[in-house]
């Protein structure tokens, strides 16, 4: 079995650093958002507020594909 080397360790941690950083953001970008749904649920445009909720997912989750898909169908609706 073959040691990792220092600079193995090292861009390991990295990446997961940055993993770590970018997953912390989006659950603040989440918090916003959620607050914003909170606040606007009453008066805003229902595909709007759709648009906003399906962000918070993604911003959870990280599956941008599910948020692109969904948003462009949204679009579709409204045009």
């Amino acid at each position: 079995m073959k040691i990792p080397t220092i600079k193995q360790y090292t861009d390991n941690y990295d990446r997961w650093t940055a993993q770590l950083r970018e997953n912390a953001r989006r659950i603040e970008d989440s918090s916003v958002c959620r607050v914003y749904l909170t606040k606007n649920t009453a008066t805003a445009p229902w595909d709007e507020l759709l648009k906003a909720a399906v962000t918070c997912i993604y911003d959870l989750t990280g599956d941008s594909q599910f948020r692109d898909q969904v948003i462009k169908q949204i679009e579709r609706r409204t045009e």
